[in-house]
């Protein structure tokens, strides 16, 4: 309709104009006489133009008037004073004043005002005015808002109105085209909406030296208006209905919104919220959102307004934003991270394609604004975009596993992206910059510099994963070269190498192709478990050697390689014993099926036991076999599906007769046998074939332990079998008519634990470019380090970063401020200096502090005694200080309670959590991760819901496995067999003739039947045509009539009602004879009664047969005519006589002809081919049944197998999702730690928790006991320092491969596989801070290991005052003998012994015992190098003091001593006080551990040369005592006294550094054959002790035989013997009064069981002896006067 016929508009004709503008549905028309002012006076008549001959009051008034010259009425300038006009009026005539008005603080707020130019306030910013506004926008520079008025006939301005706030927010408009605001976007004008992002923090000076690069959210935007979890929550519900979609793309826009607010720098926002968004947007319909967005057909850079042009700004940018953040990449729920990048790479061609458009277009114009003009977009760095694209394209290389070779568009995009990004640093470098990138606007040239470093870092990653996954698909033929050997020390042995590789490459690089199965040139194709090939393969696997000069096929100095060698090895170290194992049990298999005497039928007739094998000439192996292994059942596990098996208890221990000591057993035994996560192997040998099946054993040790109470023979495990063939075998000997097995089954325990070595090789299966400090870290030449500065830390590097010092100085110093600059040479040399001279720290300590701080890589040497855990600790201080997240890692559990508590104790942090559940220190328990996650709510509702998948997964395949074991298929199973096979056969049961249906349908009812069972139970059976078919009851029925008794007069007691008989069929006839219609709901109330009655049904539910078991007399008796006294006639008549139940059913059908009742018996190829089922009597249904329940079973076996897969892929996805979400909530408790403490093995289980809490620090203590391997797993991408503080020089980490060990002859020349990571680094030229004081040992002790290792060693003068050991000449002394180890055996046994050197070690402990100054816990350590020594030490001292021994040590003795009594360690014995303890170890178990005497038995012996036991085959060896490490460890744990017990000439002989040490010792007159004596009253009195027993007669008490001659406080002289208490010692008063009795003193103590020695008193000690004179009054004063003085 026209606008002209419908009159004026009001609005037009007002100040602000009419809000419709051209689509207003009146005229606006000015000169209209009735257009009139709907403002003013409703009694005004007067016209618009007739109102400006009236003065208007406003522009009289001080504040004018805000209309100004559109004002309806006048302003004349006459009737104004200027001296009482407001400045600032805006009215263009009566200009009074040039000071403008102030500021409108609306157009402040909001960027426009209503008012537009008619507003009285100022639109421009005053520089003096700050308003607080809700717009991060500046508008200095914006134009005068336009007035929103649009009809072009009564234009008052040419600006255009300001832009709708809803279609900002929203997108859309409910007024569309007809709103007053423009739906343009007007760049002079920012809204703050929910939408609007603020940029990336300054990157200033400040801000960046505290950059945490490892928190992904610090380069993503974060929304102005962050919004709650809540609102997040319920802005995402209508994206996730099942009937939306994107219609257009402000939808998709609307989308992104709460994805801004989830950023870690919002105050509302949290890591669990995080997780419930991953939760919603990674599965279902979110996910399908995602897809939609990244298939959006149309994406441009300049979308604008457009409703189908996708926006890269606003709805592409988001997507990378999000895929980006910090709650996905650190989320441990890795399946649905997964699903969000598998989303990418399945649109991968979509994407890459709208990306690349996108940013060539970006980078061609210089910015990645929208050229519309909207302001917001500005937020969006190019940084930003090519941070979220580089951290997605390498989540996808990372995650999936060929991925390059699987998506082709993947490697040109990774390619384009490093083209893009030298681009964009190029030209945002430029002055001035060729692009505009709002993240450095303000920013310094150093923290532009920073992130285009980062940037560039992240790049080069990518592409050379790119270009090592194009090589490989390519298999270019420089890799099948093998380099040429470098002239180098190792150039020998690695030409050797390179003749062999030719032929004897991994995998497909061998010129005779693989080896077995599971031999692969790529690590990551290998499978962690052997494969059955693998075990029993005779060629010898492929191991690289360990050394730069190696031929190897991975590319030489690279990560790819060194993974490659340590996963190699890691591999064997764990797979080599089980190898050796299970071949050598095969063959002796193969040799008794052929009759020969093996080892292992020795172990079959006794039950089990250890088999003891050779290797070669150095190394053996010993291992567990179980016997007579039998399956009880399968079960899911958390583990997975585990078999139940049973075997023979070992024999030993294990089978004694008290229930308390097998128990006892089997619970200090837990981490030898059986482990729950042990590797074991099934096998399993049938008709000749052997098979090797290996599992997980997945018991644990309370499991064992309470079934072994009960059982003495045998012993049960659970096992998580590898393979689902061997468990589908195993249920197939469950069922009772699957095949009997009467072969050989055993079970061969690896004697190495499987899990702990699991985590690390899958650790190491990483991309190598995500392995840090790989510059360091690589095979390098020599003389690499010294022409290579090692640079700080990363965050160290960052501008404006700086250490905090000062905590180092002692308070009296007064040292406020002391701050170290790791790039300011000068800064590092004040700081050292200023250390060195008032820090708590000696000089080297300083210098080490220093060095590790400025190394990002960092070795700190502490010899023994150096304080080296005193430096670690001081170093957490300074980094924790400094903000950084530490991960600390020990080798055992022991020294990682003792850091911890050392850090608890220093008041540095008390946010730590230790990982592990395995600490016995109570100052670190209750920050265990298991004490912590008791006061968290772990059953949140998604891990319930998760919990709840992987019980019904399990119930699943209990199902399965009960169907399975059943013998017969189910008549379900069968009917569904009938439909697809016997279509006849199957539509004739479903339509039987219909007296059986109605028979059926009568006597089944609801298709249940109750069944009666003993006992008064009742059982419910479902009951189908197909079962009341094959039992026959529509012939029982017609085979068993009934008639009616004539009725007796009296009523029928309940004795005879129960003796009478009950036919189940009577329900089908009336009582009276006469089936009545009436009787019908009384006839089924009587069914149901008899169904209820025990008497109405027999037990078995078989078909219903008469007596007898003559087959031919059943068919004759359901022959028709036959009855009780008279036959079943052929028809029925309407006589009146009686008739049976059979008949009045049939009559009641309508059937007068009586059906015949089926006998024959026909052949089953007759029966399959005839489809008339009810025809058939019972013989023919059982025979017909048979054969089909046969064929079911038989079919079901084919399905089995891949239902079983399925359902165990099912249970394994479930557990796994399970287990990530407990994982979840172990990951919020370590995100709020500052120190995460772990063992090495407790790290790589955890593996995907570290990369989770991005620690930036990683510190490992005794570096030099952890594998390469175990450290390499442990480097987390996030980690920027690592520090390795140990001593190389001392004990290396323990192998159970000899032959890839130092020790060995092979392994020290090519494998060097216990040489650790700082051993490797530091003898190829790293640099390595050492700690030169020690404040342990005496000089004497010191000098042993300062004169053979550490020549810079110095001691502390507080060693230097240690009082003398008392009664022993000499503070250290060499006891050289010829005692022969093993008593002369020259039988090679697993653990060596010497007898003369335990009872050498028994004289000494009780005599320094008695000396009363030495019997505190850790006075005194018996230090033995074989752990058969330390067990016969252990029994000989039983029975005189309290024997410790370290859980370590004991878990070995009780798998060794598996015939004798087990020997509790803590246990106290009569006659002993509890502080006469003494400590015993083996060498290898006391690293890092002292004590203040130290008696050490070396043990290897082989006697005289001319002795016969030398010419009977005892070697000349030391075995492991020739490794330096040892020799070190066990020389110097002793603090004021050592006492060596050795062959002086075999240790000289073979060994250098044991040369070194007896020439030391030599020089001091420390060496001898017997042991020097000294009283300690009469040191002139020199004795010589050598003989075992012969200590006790020179000193029976601790002294001499010397007359004490000591004058007690009462005056007299003391007539006896000297003693340690007539010595005047006052350490143990009470002891010594305790003592005095006489009866102690001359008591005797049996040394062992069931044999006398004398020459130990029965007394504590010290131990006075007393000789009472011949008065006794003058004894009992002296007896007086003793207690008194003392």
């Amino acid at each position: 309709m026209s606008q002209t016929n419908r009159g004026p508009c009001h609005f037009y004709a007002t100040p602000s104009g009419c809000w419709r503008g051209t689509s207003c549905h009146f005229t606006h028309d000015v000169q209209s006489p009735s257009n009139r002012n709907p403002f003013s006076s409703t009694s005004s008549t007067r016209s618009y133009h007739d109102n400006r001959s009236r003065t208007c009051t406003f522009w009289l008034s001080k504040d004018g008037c805000r209309f100004g010259d559109t004002c309806k009425f006048s302003h004349p300038e006459a009737s104004i004073s200027p001296t009482t006009t407001a400045t600032w009026r805006t009215s263009p005539v009566p200009q009074r004043s040039n000071t403008k008005p102030p500021t409108c603080r609306f157009w402040l707020m909001n960027g426009w005002c209503r008012d537009d130019d008619v507003c009285r306030f100022s639109h421009e910013r005053d520089a003096s005015t700050t308003v607080a506004t809700r717009s991060t926008t500046s508008f200095q520079d914006s134009p005068t808002p336009a007035t929103w008025r649009t009809s072009p006939v009564h234009q008052r301005t040419n600006t255009k109105p300001p832009t709708c706030r809803f279609w900002l927010l929203q997108g859309w408009c409910r007024d569309d085209d007809v709103c007053r605001f423009s739906h343009e976007r007007d760049a002079s004008i920012t809204v703050a909406t929910p939408n609007t992002i603020s940029p990336v923090p300054l990157l200033d000076s400040q801000g960046i030296a505290t950059l945490d690069v490892t928190n992904s959210d610090i380069f993503r935007s974060l929304s102005e208006k962050p919004l709650t979890s809540s609102e997040i929550t319920n802005i995402m519900k209508p994206f996730l209905f099942d009937n939306f979609r994107f219609h257009n793309t402000f939808k998709v826009y609307a989308f992104w919104v709460p994805f801004q607010s989830a950023h870690r720098s919002n105050s509302n926002w949290s890591d669990e919220d995080g997780q419930v968004l991953l939760n919603t947007v990674a599965k279902g319909n979110g996910l399908l959102r995602i897809g939609d967005i990244i298939r959006w057909p149309d994406v441009s850079l300049e979308a604008g307004l457009d409703r189908e042009t996708l926006s890269f700004q606003r709805g592409y940018y988001p997507l990378l934003s999000m895929l980006s953040s910090d709650f996905v990449l650190k989320s441990t729920r890795n399946h649905l991270v997964h699903s969000l990048y598998f989303g990418v790479l399945d649109n991968l061609e979509c994407f890459a394609e709208n990306v690349e458009g996108c940013v060539e277009l970006a980078l061609a114009v210089g910015s990645f604004k929208d050229p519309d003009g909207r302001k917001t977009e500005e937020g969006i760095s190019g940084f930003q975009v090519f941070h979220s694209l580089a951290v997605v394209l390498f989540e996808c290389l990372n995650r999936f596993k060929n991925a390059i070779a699987t998506y082709p568009r993947l490697g040109p995009l990774v390619k384009y992206l490093v083209q893009w990004i030298e681009t964009w640093a190029k030209d945002v470098s430029s002055t001035p910059p060729a692009f505009v990138d709002p993240m450095f606007a303000a920013t310094s040239p150093e923290a532009r510099n920073f992130t285009i470093t980062h940037l560039r870092e992240n790049a080069q990653r990518l592409l050379a994963i790119t270009e090592r996954e194009q090589k490989k698909i390519s298999r270019v033929e420089e890799r099948r070269t093998v380099p040429s050997s470098l002239q180098f020390t190792n150039q020998g042995v690695a030409s050797a190498l390179s003749i062999l590789y030719k032929d004897e490459g991994p995998g497909a690089l061998r010129r005779a192709g693989p080896r077995h199965d599971n031999d692969h040139e790529d690590i990551h194709d290998i499978r962690i478990a052997p494969t059955e090939q693998e075990l029993i393969c005779s060629h010898a696997p492929y191991l690289p050697a360990n050394f730069f000069e190696a031929p190897h096929h991975g590319p030489r100095e690279s990560v790819e390689r060194l993974l490659d060698i340590q996963y190699r090895l890691l591999r064997e170290e764990g797979s080599a014993p089980l190898r050796t194992s299970i071949q050598l049990v095969r063959n002796d298999i193969l040799n008794h099926l052929n009759g020969e005497s093996t080892q292992l039928s020795g172990l079959i007739n006794r039950g089990g036991g250890k088999y003891r094998g050779n290797v070669s000439h150095e190394e053996s192996v010993m291992f567990n076999v179980y016997t007579n292994v039998a399956f009880l059942g399968l079960c899911p596990d958390r583990r997975g599906i585990s078999a139940k098996v049973s075997f023979d208890t070992p024999p030993g221990r294990a089978r004694a007769e008290s229930a308390a000591s097998r128990t006892e057993f089997w619970e200090s035994i837990g981490g030898k046998r059986l482990m729950q996560g042990g590797l074991v192997a099934l096998v399993w040998e049938e008709r000749g074939e052997v098979g090797i099946h290996l599992g997980i054993l997945a018991t644990r040790v309370s499991e064992v332990t309470e079934f072994v109470a009960t059982n003495a023979e045998s012993v049960i495990a659970r096992i998580v079998f590898f393979d689902v063939s061997v468990q589908l075998r195993i249920l197939q000997c469950l069922r009772k008519d699957g095949p009997v097995s009467s072969g050989i089954k055993i079970l061969v325990e690896s004697p190495v634990m499987y899990e702990a070595i699991r985590p690390f090789l899958e650790a190491l299966c990483v991309e190598p470019e995500t392995l840090p400090f790989s510059t360091h870290l690589v095979h390098r030449p020599p003389g690499f380090f010294e022409a290579n500065h090692v640079l700080p830390p990363k965050y160290a590097r960052m501008p404006g970063f700086e250490y905090q010092l000062s905590h180092l100085f002692p308070r009296e110093k007064n040292v406020l401020d002391m701050k170290l600059s790791p790039m300011d040479p000068e800064s590092v040399s004040n700081a050292r200096e200023a250390l060195r001279r008032n820090s708590r720290l000696d000089p080297s300590q300083a210098d080490a502090v220093i060095a590790t701080l400025t190394r990002e890589v960092a070795l700190i040497q502490g010899p023994p005694g150096t304080g080296k855990s005193f430096v670690g600790i001081e170093l957490i201080r300074i980094l924790i200080d400094a903000g950084l997240p530490i991960l600390m890692l020990a080798f055992t559990n022991h020294a990682l309670d003792h850091m911890l508590r050392g850090i608890l104790d220093a008041d540095i942090t008390d946010d730590i959590v230790r990982l592990g559940g395995r600490c016995t220190d109570p100052r670190v328990f209750p920050f265990s991760i298991d004490k912590l996650e008791q006061n968290e709510d772990a059953l949140d509702t998604t891990l319930r819901s998760h919990y709840r998948d992987l019980k019904e997964s399990e119930k699943e395949i209990e199902t399965f496995v009960a169907e399975f074991l059943q013998n017969d298929a189910t008549p379900e199973a069968i009917d569904r067999y009938l439909a697809i096979h016997y279509p006849e056969h199957y539509e004739h049961l479903r339509t039987p003739p219909d007296w059986v249906e109605a028979l059926y349908s009568n006597l089944v009812g609801g298709g249940r039947w109750v069944l009666a069972k003993p006992g008064g139970r009742t059982e419910v059976e479902e009951i189908s045509r197909y079962s009341f078919w094959l039992q026959g009851h529509d012939i029982g029925f017609l085979s068993a009539p009934k008639y009616p008794k004539p009725l007796h007069k009296g009523k029928t007691t309940n004795a005879e009602k129960v003796s009478q008989p009950v036919n189940r069929y009577d329900v089908l006839s009336s009582e009276g004879g006469a089936l009545e219609e009436e009787d019908d709901e009384q006839d089924c109330d009587g069914f149901e009664k008899i169904l209820q009655s025990a008497d109405a049904w027999p037990q078995d539910p078989s078909p219903i047969e008469p007596e007898g078991n003559d087959r031919a007399s059943v068919d004759t008796a359901l022959k028709p005519g036959i009855r009780s006294g008279k036959a079943l006639q052929n028809s029925i008549d309407d006589s009146a006589q009686p008739k049976s139940n059979v008949e009045r059913f049939l009559l009641k059908m309508g059937i007068r002809n009586v059906p015949g009742i089926p006998s024959s018996n026909r052949k089953l190829e007759l029966l399959v081919e005839e489809g008339v089922v009810w025809t058939m009597s019972l013989t023919e249904r059982k025979a017909l049944h048979d054969f089909w329940g046969k064929a079911v079973l038989q079919d079901m076996l084919f399905t089995h197998e891949e239902k079983y897969e399925e359902l165990r892929y099912r249970n394994q996805e479930a557990q796994e999702i399970y287990n990530e979400c407990k994982d979840d909530i172990k990951r919020r408790l370590l995100r709020k730690a500052d120190i995460v403490g772990c063992t090495t093995t407790g790290a790589a289980k955890l593996s995907s928790l570290l990369k989770s809490i991005s620690p930036r620090v990683l510190l490992v203590e005794e570096a030099g006991q952890v594998l390469e391997a175990h450290i390499l797993g442990t480097l987390v991408q996030s980690v920027e320092h690592l520090i390795l503080i140990g001593d190389p020089l001392q004990l290396r980490p323990t192998l159970n491969n000899y032959s890839l060990s130092m020790d060995s002859t092979k392994g020290r020349k090519l494998f060097r596989f216990d040489m650790s990571l700082m051993e490797r680094l530091s003898s190829s030229g790293f640099p390595m801070s050492q700690i030169d004081v020690q404040r342990r040992m005496r000089p004497e002790i010191s000098n042993l290991i300062r004169h053979t290792l550490y020549p810079n060693l110095t001691d502390n003068d507080f060693v230097k005052n240690y009082p003398n050991v008392r009664g022993f000449a000499k503070n250290v002394f060499f006891l050289d003998h010829e005692h022969p180890e093993n008593d002369g055996s020259a039988e090679d046994t697993s653990s060596k012994f010497n007898t003369y050197e335990v009872d050498m070690i028994c004289d000494i402990v009780i005599y320094l015992l008695r000396q009363g100054c030495y019997s505190q816990e850790g006075d005194i350590v018996v230090l033995c190098a074989y752990l058969g020594q330390l067990a016969k030490v252990r029994d000989a001292l039983r029975g005189l003091v309290t024997v410790v021994i370290d859980e370590r040590d004991q878990t070995e003795l009780a798998d060794c001593d598996e015939k004798q009594v087990k020997f509790s360690p803590t246990s106290q014995v009569n006659r002993v006080g509890v502080a006469t303890r003494v400590l015993l170890r083996t060498v290898d178990n006391f690293q890092g551990e002292e004590a203040r005497i130290v008696i050490l038995s070396l043990v290897r012996n082989a006697g005289p040369i001319d002795q016969a036991g030398i010419q009977g085959g005892l070697k000349r060896t030391i075995g492991f005592l020739r490794s330096d490490n040892r020799t070190n460890v066990s020389l110097s744990r002793a603090k004021e006294g050592l006492f060596i017990l050795g062959n002086k000439a075999q240790l000289t002989a073979k060994s250098p550094m044991w040369k070194g040490v007896l020439e030391e010792l030599e020089s001091n007159g420390c060496i001898g054959k017997a042991l020097p004596i000294s009283c300690h009253r009469h040191p002139e009195i020199l004795q010589h002790v050598s003989q075992p027993g012969h200590l006790h007669l020179i000193s029976p008490d601790g002294g001499c035989l010397q007359s004490c001659d000591t004058r007690l406080k009462c005056g007299h002289v003391c007539p006896s013997k000297t003693t340690q208490t007539t010595l005047g010692f006052n350490a143990s008063k009470n002891a010594a009064r305790f003592v005095l009795d006489t009866t102690l003193a001359s008591g005797i103590a049996t040394r062992n069981a069931g044999s006398a020695d004398t020459r130990y008193p029965k007394s504590s000690f010290p131990v006075a002896t007393v000789h009472p004179s011949s008065s006794a009054t003058n004894w009992m004063l002296w007896k007086l006067c003793i207690v008194l003085s003392v």
